[in-house]
């Protein structure tokens, strides 16, 4: 989103020159075709004159018209809202991202009462609100877009990120995950990346050397609610093989693989 404000800023600077240039141009030919008209006699060179001050009074026009549609079309934004296009001023989203950013539900729901479409608006790299929500780490404000009854498992537009994997990417609190963990529609294991979100997590909890018993706690929670442990990263490895080639200097690795392995059994039997 950024990069596109850039891009047409570019644009319109670039489309601005030309048109500064043809003025000029355009401004001495009107001389030349007035000097002509006072002293050309056979009007031969007139016309000619009379010819080329049209076709660069076209020129001319032509760049101007799309710079003056580029700036009013850089301040609006069209949003896809239940099959239909609507276009919204970029200042109203940014009002409405500033909302979510201070979770003010007061004011989200009059934006969201004059303009339901922005349920639909992205932010940079093309975030949807849930997403934002996520990204502020307030979980009352993502608990009000869920209750909006959104699409749970979408946070990005091009909708590869998972929800949970979104969360993670972000450092969200152990309260954030257990709250979208409790979701009947969220989607566990779904992740853009080949590394699976049962390994994501691990990872996430292993990395200070130190497992909690929340962390523990949050992992049986993802395990009764369809954690994926076959699922392979980039290197083949599920979540089996993953859990033994880490170090034991981790403390507490011992209770987690102890539950991994209880699964892997029960999974079998």
């Amino acid at each position: 989103m950024a990069f596109m404000g850039i891009f047409l800023i570019n644009i319109i600077f670039f489309l601005l020159g030309i048109c500064l240039l043809l003025f000029f141009t355009f401004l001495t030919f009107f001389i030349v075709f007035l000097i002509l008209s006072k002293i050309d006699k056979t009007k031969k060179n007139r016309k000619v004159a009379k010819n080329v001050f049209g076709i660069l009074t076209i020129i001319f026009f032509l760049p101007l018209l799309v710079v003056g549609s580029l700036v009013v079309n850089a301040g609006k934004i069209k949003i896809n809202y239940n099959g239909k296009n609507y276009i919204v001023k970029r200042s109203v989203i940014e009002d409405f991202k500033s909302d979510i950013v201070a979770c003010d539900t007061k004011k989200l729901d009059k934006d969201l009462k004059k303009h339901p479409e922005l349920i639909n608006s992205k932010g940079f790299n093309g975030i949807l609100p849930l997403g934002q929500a996520i990204n502020s780490q307030n979980i009352e404000c993502i608990d009000y877009f869920i209750k909006k009854d959104i699409d749970i498992n979408k946070v990005s537009t091009d909708e590869k990120d998972g929800t949970l994997e979104y969360a993670l990417n972000c450092n969200s609190s152990d309260s954030i995950l257990e709250y979208l963990i409790s979701q009947k529609k969220l989607d566990i294991n779904k992740s853009s990346s080949t590394f699976p979100i049962a390994q994501k997590y691990i990872l996430r909890i292993t990395e200070d050397k130190l497992i909690t018993d929340k962390e523990i706690e949050i992992f049986k929670k993802l395990l009764e609610n369809g954690l994926d442990l076959e699922q392979e990263n980039s290197i083949s490895q599920n979540t089996y093989e993953y859990i033994d080639n880490l170090k034991n200097e981790i403390t507490d690795l011992d209770k987690l693989k102890h539950i991994i392995s209880d699964y892997k059994n029960m999974s079998q039997d």
